[in-house]
């Protein structure tokens, strides 16, 4: 009688409360966090609407919304931030900040910086940061609230990454503080050809899709992406700057160890206030003795992940 009933309600395309389908039944929506009696399910158009949020959500195509929804209760409760749709796309508000979602990469991305805090720099000091790989801005748009950082240099190779970011930067209005560049920092410059995942866009690199994630996809595409020597681009920026303190956050999928072998080459260390350096596969060994060497204080995290963790690095004063 049910299955005939929801029938019959599909084909007057009628939402129900707390009903859902043999494709998308109430244990695959509660696994992610997710209330029945919070959502009415349209079984014609496949779309999910969130009642207190006031949001609908295509199934077919934004179920990352869906699967990451412990974040977004998070970042309600933790700042009453705000989900909303605009021509089609989602965005969050939070702490005044607009930014577009559309994988679940960014809301990795948002749980990391606005709930884990990774990037919680306390100073008195004014700072420039360098955002070397920008993703879709989030990080940037972080760092611009803060009333110390005076400007920021943000780089990312991927082209339909960084358009995002661009989108991202542009709906907030900080093109004058945020400078970007669309070509990413190494220890050498050079033009590549490398994998493109769109909805793993934050975990391409210089090497394009990592080896852990080739098993997970069934598409990718090639971009072509520019890398510039590192020592160029600080020069050139250090040189218009000469007084400023320079925060680095580093998260570019593995040149990590190539950048900071580079700037410890050519003598560049010294300039530098911070850092924020996210290694991948290699762990933090290589570059923590490279900065031990140029008088950093550092602190590493998961130095015995496979993957990735965290170092923090800040200069003896």
């Amino acid at each position: 009688m049910k299955k005939i009933l929801k029938k019959i309600l599909s084909f007057f395309n009628l939402k129900v409360s707390k009903s859902f389908d043999n494709r998308r039944d109430k244990k695959y929506f509660s696994k992610f966090g997710v209330n029945p009696i919070e959502i009415d399910y349209n079984y014609k158009e496949n779309k999910l609407r969130f009642i207190e949020l006031d949001i609908d959500i295509d199934l077919n195509r934004e179920v990352f919304f869906v699967e990451n929804y412990h974040v977004v209760k998070k970042m309600i409760n933790i700042y009453d931030a705000k989900f909303y749709k605009d021509n089609g796309d989602i965005y969050i508000n939070v702490n005044g900040l607009r930014i577009n979602l559309q994988t679940s990469e960014e809301f990795f991305i948002i749980n990391e910086v606005f709930v884990n805090g990774i990037y919680n720099l306390n100073t008195d000091d004014e700072y420039i940061l360098f955002d070397i790989g920008m993703n879709v801005g989030i990080t940037s748009l972080y760092f611009v609230s803060k009333k110390n950082v005076t400007k920021i240099f943000a780089f990312e190779p991927f082209e339909l990454t960084y358009n995002q970011a661009i989108k991202n930067i542009k709906i907030n209005k900080f093109e004058k503080i945020i400078n970007t560049y669309n070509y990413g920092l190494g220890g050498e410059t050079k033009a590549m050809t490398v994998d493109y995942v769109p909805d793993f866009r934050g975990s391409m690199g210089k090497d394009g899709v990592p080896d852990y994630l080739r098993q997970k996809i069934s598409f990718s595409m090639k971009q072509e992406i520019n890398i510039v020597a590192i020592d160029k681009v600080f020069l050139d920026i250090l040189k218009l700057n000469p007084s400023s303190k320079f925060v680095f956050k580093v998260d570019c999928e593995g040149s990590e160890y190539e950048i900071i072998k580079k700037l410890d080459d050519c003598d560049l260390l010294k300039y530098i206030y911070a850092f924020f350096i996210e290694w991948h596969f290699k762990g933090p060994n290589e570059i923590n003795e490279i900065l031990v060497k140029n008088k950093y204080q550092v602190f590493s995290f998961d130095d015995y992940n496979n993957e990735t963790g965290m170092i923090y690095a800040s200069r003896k004063i």
